[in-house]
């Protein structure tokens, strides 16, 4: 529906309450059942008034009415039908209570699964907003943390932790220390001139 056929409903609507009051009261809970074929007799009423209405509107008005749940426990609690000038007009058939009563639990059906969703969707909602708030209070406090070492001098470097899942690998093996003694001969041996007088070093491993 259009802007200009809702709009053309609701002046509709407007007229009917104040022409048809009983037929079309303000407040939903006076909703009474109308009879069958109501909207060939409330055309041919409009006419006689003097007022030229799309048919098709009128459908639009009378289904809004109809299809509402004041309406459908107005035909599953009624016993008789009224005129457009409220004057009786035929009882309510057990059919019809039956069709209103299976439209009602459709309608609460569905309202309660909308709900439902609704419910969902505000908790997710609220958990995000945690999250996030979670996560900036952190930030801003690893923030104020750095500047704090960064005035005091001291830095505190940062460790990326381990990711699951992944094996640490272990450091490598301390390697023996090497100590070098540089030691002289007293009495140096015959060895060609051009060694002598050098210094001989000796690799000696520690013990443990």
């Amino acid at each position: 529906m259009n802007m200009s056929k809702r709009a053309a409903a609701r002046q509709l609507r407007a007229l009917l309450i104040q022409l048809f009051p009983a037929a079309f009261p303000a407040e939903d809970t006076a909703i009474q059942p109308l009879p069958i074929g109501i909207h060939e007799t409330l055309h041919e009423r409009l006419t006689q008034l003097g007022y030229s209405v799309d048919p098709g509107i009128i459908q639009q008005v009378l289904a809004g009415q109809t299809g509402r749940a004041e309406y459908l426990e107005a035909l599953v609690k009624g016993d008789s039908r009224i005129d457009l000038d409220g004057n009786p007009a035929g009882p309510v058939d057990e059919l019809a209570k039956v069709s209103a009563a299976g439209k009602l639990d459709v309608m609460r059906q569905r309202q309660e699964e909308k709900a439902k969703r609704r419910q969902q969707w505000e908790a997710a909602t609220a958990a995000r907003q945690e999250e996030r708030a979670r996560r900036l209070a952190e930030t801003q406090a690893n923030r104020q943390a750095a500047e704090n070492a960064s005035q005091q001098g001291v830095l505190t470097p940062r460790r990326r932790a381990a990711k699951p899942g992944k094996p640490t690998m272990a450091p490598p093996p301390e390697r023996p220390k090497v100590h070098i003694h540089y030691a002289v001969s007293a009495k140096p041996k015959r060895v060609p001139k051009k060694y002598q007088g050098k210094k001989t070093l000796t690799l000696k491993k520690p013990s443990d």
